[in-house]
């Protein structure tokens, strides 16, 4: 079974004790900037949340609401579902200063709670399972991006109509392929950093551990990845092709006498 990795919050305690008391001074000066910054940051989201609020729910002064929100999205150059999210944390927390007081609560790891976690969180259906959230990544010290994943897999999300749109196409061939090869790229990183030890962790796990619920949850991601296969041997295809063609280009303008 591959070694687990060690916490977060240990490994920073670790380099924390390691470190001279002059660097230790530093690093505390750092770490209540990057709170300062993250508490600035949650109230610039929640005070724009405000007036999309305002917008969504006074249609005679700003107009009907869908076209309203696409028009200042548009203008601002604002993805219209972060002002959806926006919005829907502060219908979540009316009163900012509860919000605040939640923002400043320190997780493990000493980092606090940014716009992103609290958008995941707001987004859950229940009040009981925000809560429930809320006390994992403050215990556990989730990043956004684990919350997010937590969030999904376990609990039920409000069905919103949020304005979300698919992708942009790359702005070139060079720019579409680089997107490939990093996306690629992150999808090995995950078997070979933390996927096998999910298998692992799964095929040793006490029987009151597999419920119908992880079923569910496999029987998902195998669905994906029988699209996902079918989808990479007929990219493999198409970038061979691609591949084929232009090194035939290439060879031409190469052999080619120059005039």
């Amino acid at each position: 079974m591959s070694k687990k990795p060690v916490p977060a919050e240990k490994q920073q305690q670790e380099i924390y004790k390691s470190m001279t008391p002059a660097l230790q001074q530093v690093a505390n000066y750092v770490l209540t900037k990057k709170k300062q910054e993250t508490l600035g940051v949650v109230r610039i989201c929640y005070q724009i949340g405000e007036k999309i609020n305002d917008v969504a729910t006074n249609k005679d002064s700003y107009g009907e609401e869908t076209a309203a929100i696409r028009k200042l999205a548009d203008y601002t150059a604002t993805a219209r579902e972060m002002l959806y999210h926006y919005r829907t944390v502060v219908r979540a927390y009316p009163n900012w200063q509860d919000l605040e007081e939640l923002i400043k609560t320190p997780m493990k790891d000493g980092n606090v709670l940014t716009i992103t976690h609290m958008i995941t969180v707001c987004q859950l259906a229940k009040v009981a399972d925000r809560k429930k959230m809320l006390k994992r990544i403050i215990n556990e010290s989730l990043t956004a991006n684990e919350t997010r994943i937590e969030a999904n897999a376990n609990y039920d999300a409000k069905k919103t109509s949020s304005g979300g749109r698919r992708p942009g196409k790359p702005t070139s061939p060079q720019a579409g392929y680089q997107q490939m090869r990093n996306e690629a790229q992150k999808i090995n990183n995950r078997f070979k950093q933390t996927w096998n030890e999910i298998f692992d962790e799964v095929d040793e796990a006490e029987p009151d551990k597999l419920d119908p619920a992880l079923a569910k949850k496999c029987q998902e991601a195998l669905s994906q990845f029988d699209d996902l296969e079918q989808h990479i041997m007929q990219s493999r295809s198409r970038i061979e092709t691609n591949m084929k063609r232009i090194d035939e280009v290439v060879k031409q303008r190469t052999d080619s006498p120059k005039e």
